[in-house]
């Protein structure tokens, strides 16, 4: 399908009119945020790369599309990803690896540019530490009417779509026909976190955002 066929779609199962140009800015907002977040969350564009993380630094800056993390590893070590209370046990405390039962940790952070970027301990050995970073890209951002959203397959891509109606609705508190779209956006989302599993295997998938896989 076609970014204007799927805003065809929603349009005709909501109450927008297609000569209200900040709706219907909205709405292809909603259509690229729900594109992004599926393709995320079902791991359809894996990639990897290297980081390198400075000598006595403790932040390292991701890859621009990058969506969600799969795993880190350095020096034969995998990172494990760290809440804020156990960064704070662990910073220069031997007691903090012994409470968390963790050694090597990482969170979401930003970088002094305010980019993306991850939080890491312990910091950066003497001269710098490679690190190894296999993540989940986000889609190239559908700019033109006839582009598409080519990462989902096209079976599964009106999930798009009913994703966006459900915000849609939501935003109009109109809960109930939310709660419609959500249902019809479930079972595709379902079937195509059943195709995803077979492609790229379970680990993979992050079931936290959309409890219908």
């Amino acid at each position: 399908m076609t970014r204007d066929q799927l805003q065809a779609y929603v349009l005709a199962r909501s109450t927008i009119e297609s000569d209200d140009s900040a709706a219907v800015t909205n709405l292809l907002l909603e259509l690229d945020s729900a594109y992004a977040q599926i393709v995320s969350d079902v791991g359809l564009l894996p990639d990897q790369t290297t980081l390198t993380l400075n000598e006595d630094a403790t932040v390292v800056a991701l890859p621009a599309d990058c969506g969600r993390i799969d795993r880190i590893t350095a020096d034969g070590q995998n990172y494990e990803p760290a809440t804020i209370q156990e960064f704070a046990a662990l910073e220069g405390s031997d007691e903090g690896i012994q409470s968390t039962g963790k050694q090597y940790i990482f969170m979401w952070s930003v970088d002094n540019s305010d980019n993306p970027a991850i939080r890491v301990q312990p910091a950066g050995a003497s001269g710098g530490t490679t690190m190894n970073l296999y993540y989940f890209k986000t889609p190239t951002p559908m700019t033109a009417g006839t582009d598409s959203p080519s990462a989902i397959p096209a079976r599964y891509q009106l999930v798009i779509a009913e994703y966006a109606i459900e915000s849609l609705f939501l935003m109009d508190e109109e809960p109930g026909l939310a709660a419609a779209a959500r249902a019809k956006g479930d079972v595709i989302y379902a079937r195509l976190g059943r195709w995803a599993v077979e492609r790229v295997g379970e680990r993979r998938m992050q079931r936290t955002i959309r409890g219908a896989v």
